[in-house]
């Protein structure tokens, strides 16, 4: 069974891409805070 990989934030979860991920969900990011300045940034992740 792997073990599973702990992000304590988002920015935390987006540093650990590889660089055009990281690229991508940076601007998928900006994207989304334009639209929704006032939304909450959380990250969960489920894995089987």
């Amino acid at each position: 069974m792997r073990d599973p990989k702990v992000y304590d934030t988002v920015d935390t979860y987006i540093a650990q891409q590889p660089e055009q991920t990281r690229a991508a969900l940076i601007l998928l990011r900006e994207y989304i805070l334009e639209a929704a300045p006032d939304a909450e940034q959380l990250i969960r992740l489920h894995s089987k």
